[in-house]
């Protein structure tokens, strides 16, 4: 899988930064939801690299987080909460 360029993250992270949205809770329900949003900054990326892309903001870039069982931006998870 390609690692996607520094533009992508900034894209990404201002999208979950302005937006108050809930994502399914696991890894791979979450792609596809965010892949059927249809995100300009996930414009030709298959399934499996929005899955990896995924992975990589809840671990690494920590735009995503968990809260309730669903996938939030990292702001409003209960990781950031602590």
């Amino acid at each position: 899988v390609a690692v996607p360029p520094p533009q992508m993250w900034d894209a990404a992270a201002q999208y979950f930064e302005e937006k108050d949205v809930r994502l399914p809770g696991g890894r791979y329900a979450c792609a596809q939801a965010l892949v059927a949003m249809r995100l300009p900054f996930l414009q030709d990326r298959s399934l499996g690299e929005v899955c990896h892309i995924v992975q990589l903001s809840l671990t690494y870039h920590r735009l995503l987080g968990y809260r309730d069982g669903q996938m939030v931006p990292f702001g409003q998870s209960v990781d950031c909460v602590r």
